[in-house]
């Protein structure tokens, strides 16, 4: 049995009420995201991170998957040091992609900052694996170091000396794991090679007696601490 004409012409006033209703929603949506995320930039680019706060965390509300209004409410977050939830917006925006690198970066140093070792190495794990460059390496160590997971750290730095023998940072670093892990000739070693370099030398020269006096070795170890005191 068909549908009578006065039936056909109430269901499409239904239709027409309901493009009408969801159209007029989702303008009056838009434009509300537009005007919160336009007066949160302000606050923001003024300073004012305060009042910042609840229009660009409104914006993000009201569209999630804004990348520019997302990225917004985590700096206005991270200026206010509310670590947390900017680790909740960058977590939302890497669901959104979580293939792009720089987003994985960003998570990962976030989770330093809150000191969650196990979740930044994952991430930085994950940022190694896709091309993250040697900072992302040096990170990776050094929650890896915090975790005293010191010969997996090791063996990542160990290729970064490789791969930039320059950077004397990484030696710096990867001496003091050999220290931390009793192997305190091999840091030792690693110290006078920087000393050589003219890197750091009284921070460096302290490092190089305790390795020496750890060693053993406490007559060479006298020595240096009296040029560390005459420094």
């Amino acid at each position: 049995m068909g549908l009578t004409q006065n039936m056909r012409k109430f269901i499409l006033s239904l239709s027409l009420i309901f493009v009408i209703y969801s159209t007029t929603f989702i303008f009056h949506q838009t434009q509300s995201f537009y005007k919160s995320f336009a007066q949160g930039r302000r606050f923001y680019d003024s300073g004012d991170y305060r009042k910042a706060l609840p229009y660009l965390a409104s914006a993000h509300k009201m569209v999630p998957g804004d990348r520019k209004a997302a990225e917004y409410l985590l700096h206005n977050y991270e200026k206010l040091g509310m670590l947390k939830d900017a680790t909740n917006v960058l977590e939302t925006i890497w669901l959104e992609d979580p293939e792009d690198l720089d987003t994985i970066v960003w998570l990962a140093g976030s989770y330093y900052s809150l000191h969650d070792y196990a979740n930044a190495e994952l991430f930085y794990s994950d940022a190694v694996s896709m091309g993250g460059g040697p900072d992302v390496k040096r990170s990776l160590a050094e929650v890896l170091a915090w975790q005293k997971e010191y010969e997996a750290a090791a063996i990542v730095l160990k290729e970064l000396v490789k791969e930039d023998p320059g950077s004397l940072e990484n030696i710096e670093l990867l001496a003091d794991l050999y220290s931390w892990i009793d192997e305190f000739d091999t840091a030792a070693e690693l110290y006078r090679d920087l000393l050589d370099k003219n890197y750091r030398a009284k921070d460096i020269l302290l490092k190089l007696a305790d390795s020496l006096r750890y060693a053993g070795k406490n007559e060479e170890a006298i020595s240096i601490y009296k040029r560390y005191l005459d420094e």
